[in-house]
This record gives C-alpha cells, structure tokens and sequence, in this order.
C-alpha cells in the first residue's frame, strides 16, 4: 500500500469511531457535494430509469449492495438510488492503485462517495476491516465485485469479497444491475455522451445453511446477471471455456465453483 493510500485508510477508518459532531460536519459536508454537483449531473447525464427501488425502501437494517461495472459514473448512479437514511450511512469500496494515488483526489472521493480505499493487490486486511465496521455500525456498503470496469459491457467474473464480508457480518447482498452507463461513459473515455440508463434492483440475498463461499459469490452473479439476462448472461472466455456458453441458469450451479476457487483473489475495487 502506497504512503497517501495507507493515511488514507487510517483516515477513513477514523471517522467510523469518531464522536458524533465530528461526523455530522463530515456528513453534511458530503451531503452538499451530492445533493448539489454529483447527483444533479447525474440527473443530467444519464437520467437514470430504476425499477425495484421500494426494495431498498423496506431494508432499514445494515446490508451490501452489488452490481456490475462499467463505468466510473456507477457509482454515483448506484448511490442516488438509495433511500436518504440509507445514503446517509453509506460507504463505497474503491480502488486504492488508481482513486488514492494522490491525496488530492483521494480526499475528493472519500468526500463526495466516503469511499474507502481498498488495494487489488497485497494484504486488503485493513481496509476489509473498515468495511466490516460499515457494516457493523449499521451502514451501506457498495461493492463492484469484478474489481474492475468491464471494457466491452459485458459481466466478468465476481470476486468473493462482499459475500465474505455479507457472511462474517450475518447482512444481506443486494443485487443492481445498470444498463446504459458503458455508452454514457466508458473506459478509456474522455467526454461523457448523455443518454438514458436503466437501472433494476433485485431481492435481497442472504447465505443459506451450508453455503460455501463460492456457491454464495455464484449465486449473487446469477442474480446480478439475471436483472438484465440478454446484456449480462453469459460469463467471459476463461469462466466458459473453448466452445461453451453458459446461460443465467447455469450461474449458480456446482459446476461453476471450482471456477471461483480457482479465481478467488478475496478482494473487490471499481
């Protein structure tokens, strides 16, 4: 971890147990930020459709929320979903190797998003254990569990972190799954190009008896893939294999499992 990216974690981890005025300057500080440049350029950009929102609505206790990603204006899309009381506790697992190379721009998404900055490679253990204190505290926790942005759109395989934080924590995964946003702004993009994107909610997941991690990550993919089944369906090459097209259904089957052990890095970043 980088000298910036470790104060940075320190940081964060601090404002979880700092005394409760400290956190209401930084919670008003962010909610100007959102409320009056993230969320209206948003609103601007990709007029976002969302299906399912009254789901999030009836979740009042701590939970995780999954999608797939393809732009860097996912996460803004993902959090004007929120419920104003859900938004208020939420934080967003980003990066460490490209959003907290600077302090600059570290201090700038850990504002505007509380961002916690998370390595894709080496030892995550500290920053994983301020997403464990979101959680614990009662929070919202964002995660893009590809741990990076898709360059053609489609869904990579997940990574198993944020259904091992959603099973050490005993909370729920929720599903979205955003179309669109990969037109609006795609990697390597310079300029935004305004369109519409539709965003779908999905139930919420919690591990079964005798899950096993990997089956969990499985069936989180499934459903993520199954909100927008002809976009997201089928897995990339090294999941398929030569010749082969797995569809929605097969996501969460046992014949994937020894996919995920084979891929599991534990850590998820946009």
């Amino acid at each position: 971890m980088s000298t910036a990216s470790a104060v940075l974690v320190s940081s964060r981890a601090a404002w979880v147990s700092r005394p409760q005025p400290h956190r209401l300057v930084y919670r008003g500080l962010r909610a100007v930020v959102q409320q009056g440049v993230v969320f209206p350029g948003i609103a601007a950009l990709c007029r976002p459709e969302v299906t399912g929102r009254d789901i999030l609505d009836e979740l009042t206790g701590p939970y995780v929320v999954v999608a797939n990603h393809v732009s860097h204006l996912d996460c803004p899309v993902l959090l004007n979903c929120l419920p104003v009381a859900a938004l208020r506790r939420s934080s967003v697992a980003a990066a460490a190797d490209y959003f907290y190379r600077s302090r600059v721009r570290g201090a700038l998404v850990t504002l505007a998003f509380s961002a916690i900055p998370l390595q894709r490679r080496g030892n995550p253990a500290s920053a994983l254990q301020t997403c464990s204190d979101v959680l614990r505290h009662g929070g919202v926790l964002v995660i893009f569990p590809e741990g990076t942005r898709s360059r053609d759109g489609s869904l990579g395989a997940f990574r198993s972190g944020a259904a091992r934080l959603a099973i050490d924590n005993r909370v729920p995964v929720v599903p979205i799954a955003t179309r669109g946003l990969h037109d609006v702004l795609a990697p390597g993009a310079v300029l935004p190009h305004p369109r519409r994107v539709r965003v779908r909610i999905g139930a919420p997941l919690l591990c079964q008896r005798g899950e096993s991690v990997h089956a969990y990550t499985a069936r989180i993919q499934a459903a993520v893939a199954e909100l927008w089944p002809h976009a997201l369906g089928v897995l990339p090459a090294e999941l398929r294999g030569e010749g082969s097209k797995i569809g929605v259904g097969r996501l969460a089957g046992h014949d994937l499992e020894g996919s995920f052990h084979q891929r599991d890095r534990f850590l998820d970043a946009p």
